[in-house]
C-alpha cells in the first residue's frame, strides 16, 4: 500500500499543524520511540524548543512541508554544543517540553553553538517529506 500525493500532503498536515509543534535541538539523536537522544540542556543555557508556524503541505513526489518562517532561538548564555559534542539533529514535539516526539531529522553537517551563538534554520532548511 501506499499513500497517494493527496494522501502525504494530508498526512504532514494533520501531524505538522499551524500550531502546537516545537522544534527541540539533539547531541544525540533518540531511537523511533524516542527514547534514548540527548537534548540541548535548558538549565542556565538560553535554549529552549521553539514553536514553529507551518506553511501549508505541497503535493509531489516527495510531498514536502516546511515551517513558514525561519525557526530562530534564543542566544545561548552557554555553550550548547562545542568541541568534540555537536548538535546533530532536530526532533518535533507536540509540547514545549516532554511531549511526544513526532519527527526527527538529522543535520547534513554537525555544529557546535557556542556561547552568544544566536542560532536560527532557515525555512526551506527544515523540510519534511513523505515519498
Amino acid at each position: 500500500m501506499s499513500l497517494s500525493n493527496y494522501g502525504e500532503a494530508y498526512a504532514l498536515d494533520a501531524t505538522l499543524n499551524s500550531t502546537n509543534k516545537w522544534i527541540a535541538l539533539f547531541t544525540v539523536m533518540p531511537a523511533e520511540d524516542g527514547t534514548g537522544g540527548t537534548e540541548v540542556s535548558t538549565s542556565g543555557t538560553g535554549y529552549d524548543r521553539v514553536a514553529a508556524t507551518w506553511a501549508a503541505a505541497v503535493q509531489g513526489a516527495p510531498s514536502t512541508k516546511n515551517p513558514a518562517a525561519p525557526v530562530s532561538y534564543a542566544t545561548a548564555l552557554t555553550d550548547w554544543a562545542a568541541g568534540a559534542t555537536k548538535i546533530v539533529g532536530f526532533g518535533v514535539y507536540d509540547a514545549s517540553s516532554g511531549g511526544n516526539l513526532v519527527w526527527t531529522g538529522a543535520l547534513n553537517t554537525p555544529r557546535n553553538i557556542l556561547t552568544g551563538d544566536t542560532p536560527e534554520f532557515a525555512a526551506a532548511a527544515l523540510t519534511f517529506r513523505m515519498d
